[in-house]
């Protein structure tokens, strides 16, 4: 029977053959100190750029000038949006922290509802109850909303900033791709097209308010923005009608960005060329507008004076409103390329996901039989002896069995399994060849709380007993060491940094037979499960010297959720 002995300390590693590069993260503090800067300026880029505009705005309306006093407004507008900064920062970093996990395994954070109940109540504290509890004691007044209020925190500001902020979550909602049927709604609702006429209904909604604020605001030019809900309420049907008519407006822009994305961009442009597109754009420009302009001539709200086209008379084919049909399509070619481009590079991501779930399939296939294979070569050779062992083995036999088609299938195992699989795998092992090997194993002490992806260690452990056991006619020594340590400078972009460990596997075993080309299927199948799961987070080296074989695994462990 094999003894299991502790291996005594090993001499210098031969490094030959590297087929990996292992996982080298800087040290440097001041390096570290910049990714999360750079990463905490992403979470913030959308609020902070609203609070840029509301301090601007405020800075005009109130007639101000000079670099002091622009730069105290700033001031001012970050002080009083810090709470909200501040709220938006954290429930970002708890959602990009366990972003992996959502797109990565189905009891994901999305499930874990403690977690996301704290963010919310955090992200409430910051964008509700606190706008709240400065109107409540601070703000007395009860003023129409508009930009020239006096006070940076009124309800027009606090909505332009609660709105950056869910449309920043909105967008990596998105991105997540995931196959959860709420979240492909959503990534089908914010498509590029309802998008652009969201907008144009929350334009023709702000601009109707600003426009029933006024009576007769065509022959009183130029408006105040001014949105007063009180206004709204008590002259509602003046409202619904602007509102319906701004509409028409916006579906008539609305239509020449459909002509452009559709007709110019991809069928002319994408077929034809540039050359085609430029002149192709110009006749579309000298059909449409005249046509455009002449709706619009026909809206109640134009008056003898003043219309609502670009040239603010009757006339359809005066050059400004040639104009503003350029700018259109001017100002969406580049929105609408970029999002086409998006939407094929998500095509290209989302075919390369798909070739390497095939090719890990595969080669998943081509382990479990080559495993198989040689567990039933072990239980034949008993059966010839009559071995009582028989039954333990054919039980241990079926745990393998189990673990490799149904937890073999998934991505990610504990670690715990996955070595408790490999010891049944070295017992059948010691039953088979007796006193014919001895293993010298040290086995990882800390195992709970980490994931690794399974059937990746027993390839080394198969083939050190495979090619250093079983040709040999004499007692050969087999040592399999698991060293087990905290990962250093394990920080990884919009991830958490702590919690992750290197696992590293030894096995060295004697060279009695070489391998031929096909018993290299195993290590040549981990090569490339490494290369797709463990992308600059492993490293596998193996070399022979004097007739021994030593190969050496490392892995970068994440920490379960």
């Amino acid at each position: 029977m094999c003894s299991t002995l502790s291996a005594s300390k090993r001499k210098d590693k031969q490094k030959i053959n590297v087929e990996g590069t292992s996982d080298q993260m800087s040290n440097n503090v001041l390096g570290t100190l910049i990714i999360k800067v750079s990463e905490m300026s992403y979470t913030l880029l959308p609020l902070a750029a609203m609070t840029l505009l509301i301090s601007h705005l405020h800075f005009l309306s109130q007639g101000l000038s000079g670099w002091i006093n622009a730069l105290s407004v700033l001031v001012m507008a970050l002080i009083t949006f810090f709470p909200m900064l501040v709220c938006h920062g954290v429930v970002s970093r708890l959602f990009i922290s366990h972003k992996a996990a959502i797109n990565v395994e189905t009891n994901s954070a999305l499930t874990k509802k403690s977690k996301w109940h704290r963010a919310l109540v955090i992200w409430l504290a910051g964008f509700v109850i606190y706008p709240v509890l400065y109107f409540v004691f601070i703000n007395e007044q009860n003023d129409a909303v508009s930009f020239t209020k006096d006070s940076l925190l009124n309800v027009t500001n606090c909505l332009l900033i609660l709105a950056s902020s869910c449309l920043w979550f909105l967008v990596e909602l998105i991105g997540l791709k995931q196959k959860a049927p709420t979240l492909t709604f959503m990534s089908k609702l914010f498509s590029l097209n309802k998008m652009l006429f969201f907008i144009l209904v929350a334009w023709s909604i702000l601009i109707s308010g600003v426009f029933a604020y006024v009576d007769d605001p065509l022959n009183n030019q130029p408006l105040e923005p001014v949105f007063d809900v009180n206004v709204i309420l008590a002259n509602w049907q003046s409202y619904l009608g602007y509102f319906i008519q701004f509409m028409v407006i916006g579906g008539l822009l609305f239509v020449i960005y459909l002509i452009n994305r559709y007709l110019l961009i991809q069928q002319i442009l994408t077929r034809f060329g540039v050359m085609s597109f430029l002149f192709a754009g110009l006749a579309t420009i000298i059909l449409i507008t005249p046509i455009l302009a002449t709706i619009v001539l026909q809206l109640p709200m134009n008056v003898p004076n003043y219309t609502m086209i670009p040239s603010t008379d009757y006339n359809a084919f005066s050059p400004a409103n040639y104009q503003l049909t350029f700018f259109v399509i001017f100002l969406s070619t580049p929105i609408i390329l970029a999002f086409e481009r998006q939407h094929q590079q998500a095509r290209v991501i989302e075919i390369s996901e798909q070739k390497t779930q095939t090719e890990l399939k595969l080669l998943q296939q081509q382990i479990n039989p080559h495993f198989l294979f040689n567990t039933l070569n072990n239980l034949y050779a008993l059966t010839l002896r009559n071995d009582k062992q028989c039954p333990d083995v054919v039980l241990k036999l079926s745990d393998l069995l189990r673990y490799g088609v149904y937890e073999g299938q998934n991505k990610l195992v504990p670690f715990a399994s996955e070595i408790a699989y490999l010891k049944n795998y070295i017992e059948l092992q010691k039953i088979r060849w007796g006193n014919k090997c001895e293993l010298e194993i040290e086995w990882p002490t800390n195992t709970e709380n980490l994931l690794i992806t399974p059937m990746l260690l027993i390839v080394l452990i198969e083939n050190a007993i495979q090619y250093g056991i079983e040709p040999s006619i004499e007692k050969n020594t087999v040592q399999i060491q698991f060293s087990l340590k905290k990962a250093q400078g394990s920080y990884t972009s919009m991830t958490e940094e702590h919690n992750r460990y290197q696992l590293t596997l030894v096995c060295i075993n004697p060279v009695v037979n070489k391998p031929d080309e096909a018993s290299g299927v195993g290590l040549e199948n981990l090569r490339k499960r490494l290369h797709i799961l463990y992308p600059n987070s492993h490293s596998l080296m193996y070399s022979e010297k004097d007739n021994v074989w030593r190969a050496e695994l490392s892995l970068t462990l994440e920490p379960a959720a």
